[in-house]
Parts: structure tokens; sequence; C-alpha cells
């Protein structure tokens, strides 16, 4: 691949090129937007739709930026309980009926 040299970030390892291909632009994709675009202050909630990996990258994102909620909304079971190992504090599964997401969403409005 060739980049500007102003988008290239050399990196000084040991660490085997295998491995850091998986820093990829997709897994920091979330991340960086919880940053900059789309700052997550601490103590704000959070909800993140997908996760997969720009969806995962964005729930650590507003985890380290200390928001209180991030709740992670996603069809596959597997997806949100990775979600949950990685910092989200609820999940939602959006194919279950309306009510349960209706009385998460009255919490979160209400406190």
């Amino acid at each position: 691949m060739v980049v500007q040299e102003e988008v290239a970030v050399p990196v000084f390892t040991d660490v085997p090129a295998p491995e850091l291909a998986m820093l990829h632009c997709v897994g920091n994709c979330g991340l960086g937007m919880t940053m900059t675009n789309v700052r997550v202050e601490a103590g704000s909630d959070v909800v993140i739709f997908g996760a997969r990996p720009v969806g995962l990258s964005a729930v650590q994102g507003a985890r380290i930026n200390g928001a209180t909620r991030i709740i992670a909304v996603e069809p596959i079971s597997y997806r949100r309980e990775l979600a949950m190992k990685l910092g989200a504090t609820a999940t939602v599964d959006p194919n279950r009926r309306f009510p349960p997401a209706i009385a998460l969403r009255a919490e979160i409005l209400l406190g």
C-alpha cells in the first residue's frame, strides 16, 4: 500500500507483522470517532448500533472516554456478549419485541 507521508505512522517494535496487521483502519474507525468527530464526554450515555469491528471499537472508545452507560444494539447474541466483555453496560436485541426497547429508552431518558 502506498500512503501519503502525513498519514503514515512508523511502528518500532518486535511484534510480528501479522499481529500488527490487526491494527487496521476498520478497527480504529469507531475508536477514532468517539475521540474526535463524535466525541464521547465522561459521564455521558452512548448507544452504538452494531457490534462488528467498528461498533466494538466504538464501545471501547466510549469506555476509555468515561461514558456512564454504553448500550450496544446488535441482533447476534455472541456479538452482544463480546460487546459486554469490551465495555458495554447493556445490550439490546433489535429483533425482540419493542416493549423492552421502549422501557430501556424510557429508563435512559428518565434516569
